[in-house]
């Protein structure tokens, strides 16, 4: 079978319409166009027509749901380094967003807050300040933030 030049085997998968089966027909071909003949035999065959106009269309199922991580992980990651950057310095020392990013690195290398969906860490800060969980404030000679805990409402615990 392989002793003249130009002599293949290859296996051509044959699948039913619903793709559950697959069985393998072997074919020999002796040809030096092996290449040419294989693929028109791929791209007109009619089987692989019919099974493809069998298969349920992309746009009839709906996407998977993928739910990503949540947030508030890393809103509370950011408020509890805050915490602990403002015990460390003090509460009249400036924390910069900078200088969270960076502990908060420290503690987790593998932070990003991409990760949780914002685009950039000064977007995640403004989220925090948002929802009331601390107060920025422009630094105008670096261009980035100034982070401070947010106030308490008078009668809140905390």
């Amino acid at each position: 079978m392989f002793d003249r030049f130009g002599s293949a085997i290859w296996f051509q998968a044959n699948r039913t319409a619903a793709g559950l089966a697959t069985s393998l027909a072997e074919t020999t071909i002796e040809s030096p166009s092996i290449l040419a003949v294989a693929s028109t035999n791929f791209l007109s065959s009619p089987a692989i027509v019919n099974q493809l106009s069998a298969l349920p269309s992309r746009a009839a199922s709906p996407p998977p749901e993928t739910k990503g991580p949540d947030p508030s992980e890393a809103l509370d990651l950011v408020v509890e380094t805050l915490d602990a950057v403002t015990e460390e310095r003090g509460e009249n020392e400036p924390i910069w967003g900078s200088m969270i990013k960076q502990a908060i690195k420290r503690r987790h290398p593998g932070f990003n807050e991409r990760f949780y969906g914002f685009r950039s860490f000064n977007d995640l800060l403004a989220d925090a300040e948002k929802r009331g969980l601390l107060t920025l404030l422009p630094d105008e000679k670096s261009g980035g933030y100034t982070v401070r805990v947010a106030e308490k409402a008078p009668g809140a615990k905390g």
